[in-house]
């Protein structure tokens, strides 16, 4: 084939192949469906005056709160989190973590709602599912319209117990100040079912009295019946935690998708059960790399871009026995290799093999397009060029199987040859278009 239809076809081809796997072939590229993000949001940066509470121990000036969520597919629920020998749960800090003293809590969902008001509770360290009281549901402060219950006039704080003595820091780096907005909205669920938390207790790093700077665990276990976002975007707070310290974290999550499957998501991809898919996502500070699956240098546990993509993957057969063999192709697919005469795996060696069939391809003048490519329901041709083409098109499967042809047709912009590909299978297709002395292939993808 020519360079141009032979780097269309790799980039058709990827994208089927690593967002569906491929009909019939063992190729496959897991994918991150699940979860669309982790939101590290700056809560609160304390300061001098905040220092000066008494009740809640000493939370020192500098002090960063964050408030960690877990962005979700709409309908996915968050049924909880686990650490084990191949995927230790862990958060950490380079310093200890801060724990009120007096009302705080290993979970932010058992701080009853009279008390976030009072000292410091407010900017507790805790991990939980959604909630950040026993009856509010956490949002980044950013969305939150219904005022605080925190900070300044709001809260009971200050060394004598003076209204508005502390939380009132306005840190240009923690957004909006807690005096405008808590990021807590009123909770409309039931309460969590089937709670159930075995293993390592969070307590020992979450805990009142505690002063540690890393929970790491291979034994937490922690799971519900499913929670799913009290707001449309499905982001549920996972855990607040505040430190004078960087915060660092490896978390393993259970999912639940909308059809009832249980999936687990890791931070380490190393070791993979097979209920498990690697989530990058789940690394804080995110581990940069190439993240765009069109290059060699495509690292699936990359959480960020950091412009190492330099290399275009090119797909297709390296095998010189094979007819379709290709030296430019630098991600090779042994699936697609046509081995003359009886050895191409139920592939038309038409389609892949063409001049050894007696077919050559002739000058391809770029001025064809087919769009949307992959398409779930119209893929349509067209041509560019100043005068309308006449051409003779056929569609066909990778097995040679032909699906539709349509002969002198008149092709430009206006006037596009369309195909439904609503009604076919989930799959890689060939659009054969003959036109004077013009012979193009185009790979269609038809994805579910």
């Amino acid at each position: 084939m020519i360079r141009d239809m032979r780097s269309q076809f790799a980039r058709a081809l990827f994208l089927f192949l690593t967002g569906l796997g491929a009909q019939g072939l063992s190729f496959s590229v897991s994918a991150q469906i699940d979860i669309e993000n982790v939101i590290v949001e700056t809560y609160y940066v304390s300061d001098a005056n905040d220092a000066t509470d008494t009740d809640g121990g000493a939370l020192a000036a500098g002090s960063v709160t964050y408030r960690v969520f877990l962005d979700l597919l709409p309908g996915v629920r968050l049924r909880g989190f686990f650490g084990s020998v191949n995927h230790p749960f862990v958060i950490s800090s380079t310093e200890v973590f801060f724990n009120n003293e007096d009302r705080g809590e290993p979970y932010g969902f058992d701080i009853p709602e009279i008390r976030i008001d009072e000292n410091t509770v407010a900017v507790d360290s805790w991990l939980s599912l959604g909630r950040a009281t026993g009856v509010h549901w956490a949002v980044e402060k950013s969305t939150d319209s219904d005022g605080s219950l925190v900070g300044g006039v709001n809260s009971d704080g200050g060394s004598e117990g003076v209204p508005g003595g502390i939380l009132i820091n306005e840190d240009m780096s923690a957004g909006l100040p807690l005096i405008l907005a808590d990021g807590l909205i009123p909770y409309t669920g039931s309460g969590l079912i089937n709670f159930i938390a075995t293993g390592d207790p969070l307590s020992t790093v979450f805990g009142e009295i505690s002063a540690s700077n890393e929970f790491n665990s291979t034994s937490f276990n922690l799971i519900n019946v499913g929670v799913l976002g009290q707001t449309e975007d499905n982001r549920i707070l996972i855990g607040q935690f505040t430190t004078t310290g960087a915060l660092s974290f490896s978390l393993n999550v259970r999912l639940i998708r909308n059809d009832g499957t249980l999936i687990n998501y890791v931070a380490d991809g190393a070791v993979l059960g097979p209920d498990e898919s690697v989530s990058s996502l789940l690394t804080y500070p995110p581990q940069c790399g190439c993240t765009d699956p069109d290059f060699l240098e495509y690292d699936e546990a990359a959480g960020c871009e950091d412009g190492s993509c330099a290399t275009l993957v090119i797909l297709g057969c390296n095998d010189p026995a094979a007819c379709n063999y290709d030296p430019e192709v630098n991600f090779n697919v042994p699936e697609l290799c046509c081995i003359l005469p009886d050895n191409c795996i139920g592939l038309d060696s038409d389609l892949l093999c063409p001049g050894a069939v007696g077919i050559s391809d002739a000058v391809y003048s770029g001025k064809w397009n087919v769009f949307p490519n992959p398409s779930r329901e119209y893929t349509h041709l067209s041509w560019s060029g100043l005068s309308p083409r006449i051409c003779n098109a056929e569609l066909r499967a990778l097995s040679g199987e032909l699906i539709w042809r349509k002969e002198q047709v008149s092709i430009s912009r206006e006037n596009q040859l369309s195909t439904d590909t609503s009604l076919l299978s989930p799959g890689m297709y060939i659009l054969l278009v003959s036109s004077g002395d013009e012979l193009i292939r185009f790979p269609i993808v038809r994805v579910p």
